[in-house]
Formats: structure tokens, sequence, C-alpha cells
């Protein structure tokens, strides 16, 4: 066997070795990346001495309004959402695509403030509106 037989063999054997995904030559033109934007709310607690717990009830900026296309109706709707606990809301919250980011706790004259912020990252904006509202 001569030298260019005895490599050409080797290579041959090294390229059936390799994993599909290795020996095979990336496309010229990859798919474009998705672009993701992150978007921010808060889940909001109030609670003063003598009162039942309020619940916690969702807070969202004007920025998130004027972004988000939605109409101020809607975005009423939204702050108007009111959970049982921070924690329902969050567990709800998370289902949907949220995450937690914060935690922030103030007291003045015995009523305590409780903020989370929260985060989620999407590709699409109607994937952000997901779970904001009551069904």
């Amino acid at each position: 066997m001569n030298k260019g037989m005895i490599l050409a063999i080797a290579l041959t054997a090294l390229s059936a070795a390799l994993p599909a995904e290795v020996s095979a030559k990336e496309p010229a033109a990859t798919k474009a990346a998705q672009s993701t934007e992150t978007f921010y709310i808060q889940l909001v607690s109030r609670t003063r001495p003598g009162m039942a717990d309020g619940g916690a009830q969702l807070e969202i900026g004007r920025e998130f309004v004027a972004l988000t296309g939605i109409s101020e109706g809607y975005a009423a709707k939204i702050k108007a959402r009111k959970f049982p606990s921070l924690l329902d809301g969050l567990n709800h919250l998370a289902v949907n695509g949220w995450s937690l980011v914060t935690t922030t706790t103030s007291g003045a004259g015995g009523a305590t403030l409780t903020t989370w912020v929260l985060s989620k990252t999407i590709t699409e904006r109607a994937e952000l509106l997901d779970g904001l509202v009551a069904e």
C-alpha cells in the first residue's frame, strides 16, 4: 500500500467514527437567533396593624403599558388582579413564566410594604400577558 492510500483509509475511518454533527459541515446560512426582551412587574402586599391580610396585587409601570401596547382598560384589569397572598401570586405567575428577581420589605407606623419584583423573558410580546388578568 502506498502512503496516499493509507492516509485515505485513515481519514475515512476517522470520519466514520465522528458523530454526524461533528463530521458534517455547517450550512453557510444559519438560522438567525431569536431576539428576546425582558419585562418586569411587581407583586405587592400592604399590611397594617389591626387589618386582615390584604393579599397581594400586581403593579405595572407606564412603560410596560406603552411597550406592550395594551389599553388603559386592560392595564387597569391587570392592576386590579388580587391574590390571597404573595406566595399564591408568585406560584401563579411562575407557572406563567415569571421569575422572582428581588424582594424588599419596608415598614413605618406598624404598616408593612412587601414588594417582589418579577421578570419574564419573551420572544413574542403575546407571551407577556399570560396569567396577568384573572380568567
